[in-house]
């Protein structure tokens, strides 16, 4: 049986304005912001600010301060006067209470407001001896702070809320800050903002609340309910992960760790460049001893399509899967640089690391019995790996599910050993990881339209199943691309 609705107000002020907040029991809050003042403010949250970590202060010959943050960017404030340029060394050392600090530099100074939108500050909102919230920016912020929360405020699809050491912080590829959540009753406030109900469990003060959702809006974490209601493809056509692997895969929005930080150096030895065989014999494969690769480049380039349809009646042979690795994918030669083994092949590599592994996977070849092997770059040959059959032959319905033809002749499943380049680069490992795998699949486009094979790369796969045919662990090495070749039909 449904309970009858009940509405009740939670009332208070912010910014000089009273803040109503009509409830009902079920559905949405609605809020609304009149121009009386018959609630006086009792119940405000204690700002702390205190300097970024990994920012310094840098003083030229002239004497005037500059911000530098990890030399990824910086800023001079010019003309400090002597309270300014006081209060800025206690910032750097502890936090300091907003009001307090205020008082002291008067209303002439711009100093706070400037470290706050140049995002050189971290703000702590209090309530009495209770820190609820850490504001922590990811770079300069200069859009105007909004005066109250929105009417309808609902909390952004693309916020994620993680474990960051021993608090959870709330973060948002969209948003040029995180949030440090640092106390249960914001969970609450979070809760309902993602219902729609803006006044849960929560125990704190309508004020208190209101001034967090206001900062949650300033950033981006919670915006109006309405704006999921109206059509948008630059904001619907964005899945969440899509956008943070985005965001997070490049520069701007954000100042973490990104690019060849060789970070790892520090606590493992360099991942090599060989992966370890697979046990049993190997399969060599005969070298070309001339190519069969024909024609122009230009007419290559022209004459390259996706080929789906094997030729049945006459199977790809040994000797041109021989010829298709060795020009797709074979060692050319070996070197180091800061203590890693780096290779040159035929597809360009992030780095020269090249951490792609090809497996292929034989259905119908005529020289090669069927299953799944490793292509050993080093040497040219094929390790058999002992995969679990029924997983393996998944992999092959999958991707004949795909194309929607026979299946292929050789299912060439492209693997990534990760530590190869997450060992090197930060945030952007992944992302440099499958502009490998592209750039192998055009070079192996390329030399099966040259040996006129039927190729094909597969949108997606499964690297689930992989894992189950090889028993690997998926987060040492995993499939990231499928790829099929054939004998092309007439």
């Amino acid at each position: 049986m449904r309970s009858p609705s009940r509405e009740f107000v939670i009332s208070g002020s912010i910014g000089g304005e009273e803040l109503s907040i009509n409830v009902c029991a079920k559905g949405s809050a609605r809020r609304r912001f009149s121009g009386g003042r018959d609630h006086a403010v009792t119940e405000r949250c204690n700002r702390q600010l205190r300097l970024r970590p990994r920012v310094s202060m840098v003083t030229d010959v002239d004497g005037r301060i500059a911000l530098v943050h990890s030399a990824r960017w910086g800023e001079r404030l010019d003309e400090l006067s002597a309270e300014e340029q006081a209060v800025l060394y206690e910032l750097g050392v502890a936090e300091q209470s907003e009001s307090e600090l205020s008082a002291r530099l008067g209303p002439e100074s711009t100093l706070l407001s400037r470290l706050r939108a140049g995002g050189w500050l971290t703000v702590s909102y209090a309530y009495h001896d209770r820190v609820l919230v850490t504001v922590r920016p990811l770079g300069p912020y200069r859009e105007p702070h909004p005066t109250g929360p929105p009417v309808e405020p609902l909390l952004s699809r693309f916020a994620v809320l993680r474990r960051d050491g021993d608090t959870l912080l709330l973060e948002s590829p969209r948003c040029r800050a995180a949030m440090l959540v640092r106390d249960t009753e914001v969970m609450a406030v979070l809760h309902g903002l993602a219902a729609r109900d803006p006044a849960p469990a929560s125990t704190l003060p309508a004020p208190v609340v209101a001034e967090i959702i206001t900062e949650l809006a300033w950033y981006g974490f919670v915006h109006e309910a309405g704006e999921d209601d109206r059509p948008d493809l630059t904001t619907e056509q964005w899945s969440t992960h899509e956008l943070w692997f985005h965001a997070r895969s490049r520069e701007g929005f954000h100042d973490y760790p990104l690019g060849a930080t060789s970070w790892g150096a520090a606590r493992y030895p360099p991942p090599p460049g060989r992966r370890e065989p697979w046990p049993g014999p190997a399969v060599p494969l005969p070298t070309p001893d001339r190519t069969t690769l024909d024609g122009s480049f230009g007419a290559v380039l022209e004459a390259r399509r996706s080929l789906r349809v094997p030729d049945g009646d006459n199977p790809l042979t040994l000797a041109q899967l021989s010829e298709f690795l060795h020009w797709s994918a074979r060692v050319r030669w070996t070197t180091e640089a800061s203590g890693q083994e780096l290779t040159l092949r035929p597809s360009p590599s992030g780095g020269a690391l090249h951490s792609l592994e090809i497996y292929p996977v034989v259905t119908s070849m005529s020289g090669l019995a069927p299953g799944m092997y490793h292509y050993d770059p080093f040497d040219h040959t094929l390790e058999p790996v002992p995969a679990d059959p029924l997983a393996t032959a998944q992999l092959v319905q999958r991707t004949t599910a795909a194309t929607g033809a026979p299946p292929p002749q050789v299912l060439l499943i492209l693997a990534a050993r990760f530590s190869r380049v997450m060992w090197k680069y930060q945030g952007m490992a992944y992302a440099l990881i499958l502009k490998d795998t592209g750039a192998l699949m055009q070079t192996m486009y390329l030399v099966a339209t040259a040996m006129n094979l039927a190729p094909c790369a597969i949108g997606a796969g499964d690297s689930d199943l992989f894992a189950q045919a090889t028993n690997l662990n998926p987060l040492e090495e995993a499939s990231v691309g499928e790829f099929t070749l054939s004998s092309r039909a007439p």
